[in-house]
């Protein structure tokens, strides 16, 4: 008997003391993706070319994937090219909820906090090669500011110009009914993220997902919930796959120490300010398609919009659309 599993810890363990031997299978190396992506190209019949660093491109991808991504080349035109977007297509399928218009050019940061996510973005898409030059691979970074203020498109930029799989988490997705609910509910997340690795797991909320502990009178579904969490970002580094957590609060006073502690960087998002306000209402307004009909004042707009958030310049936007299609009607 061969037996298979991707959870080996909810297997039983009577059963699991039958077998005489276990195997554990990593995903591709840099090596062997490349074996199989040219036995498979060469299956496919594929004439093509792939880039050069097509294995770095391909990083975290299973057989399986990567079989698909040699049927989809053959059916494409030759060129190098397509090669990217199809592993782009394929990482989509697996990840729906990637947004494809997450840009950089699109995400309202400072240049210095944009130039950071950057320079992480890239570490994660080429993880080995930079642990193979010793390169220390981030495991966390802590976004810290009010509401509205774009932590949550932060976290999905990085995923879709990374080429990243992205897995969101909510207090509502971790928290327990019953105690070894909520534990399992986080060893699940983090499953889900590996699965699709390398990825970002985004944490929202994280003060109320892991509060600060201060006494023996603290939920016990609250402890669970955090040793469950200091066991995953820890164990992140022995799974052979790339998990990064990114995290957001608008109180980081409010967390665990001991999970503060798991996370390499913390960054500050503030409100935006006037230039990013007004790059906020141009990109918004190339979106909803009324940039060419707009003659009025976007730094008066900026002005206008002086301490509010993101999210509220785009409430504010889909209100004005309402009552403009009120009045057309």
């Amino acid at each position: 008997m061969i037996g298979a599993t991707n959870r080996r810890d909810v297997v039983d363990d009577a059963i699991l003391s039958r077998f005489g031997m276990e195997l554990q299978l990593t995903p591709p190396d840099e090596k062997n993706r490349l074996a199989i992506l040219n036995q498979e190209l060469a299956e496919a019949g594929y004439k093509g070319t792939i880039p050069a660093n097509a294995s770095n491109l391909m990083q975290g991808m299973s057989g399986r994937d990567i079989s698909m991504l040699a049927q989809r080349l053959a059916g494409k035109e030759e060129g190098s090219g397509n090669f990217v977007s199809v592993v782009r297509q394929i990482r989509g399928a697996s990840n729906p909820v990637v947004d494809a218009r997450a840009t950089w050019a699109s995400l309202m940061v400072s240049a210095d906090t944009r130039s950071r996510l950057e320079t992480t973005c890239a570490i994660l898409k080429d993880a080995e090669g930079w642990g193979a030059r010793g390169v220390h691979i981030p495991t966390g970074i802590l976004l810290e500011g009010p509401a509205g203020s774009g932590k949550t498109q932060i976290a999905r930029t990085m995923a879709n110009e990374g080429s990243l799989g992205f897995i969101k988490a909510t207090v509502a997705d971790l928290k327990g009914l019953y105690v070894g609910h909520a534990a399992g509910n986080v060893r699940d997340i983090f499953a889900k993220a590996r699965a699709v690795s390398p990825a970002i797991l985004f944490i929202d909320e994280l003060d109320l997902v892991a509060p600060a502990r201060k006494g023996s009178g603290n939920d016990v579904l609250v402890q669970e919930i955090i040793s469950q969490m200091l066991q995953e970002m820890d164990g992140i580094v022995d799974q052979h796959r790339q998990v990064f957590v990114l995290a957001a609060t608008n109180l980081p006073e409010n967390i665990d120490a001991s999970i503060l502690s798991r996370f390499t960087e913390r960054l500050t998002v503030p409100l935006p300010d006037l230039e990013s306000r007004v790059r906020m209402l141009k990109v918004l307004f190339v979106q909803a398609r009324i940039d060419s009909l707009f003659s009025g004042d976007y730094p008066l707009l900026g002005e206008l919009s002086s301490g509010i958030s993101l999210r509220d310049i785009r409430n504010w936007l889909a209100l004005a659309q309402r009552q403009a299609v009120s009045r057309a009607v």
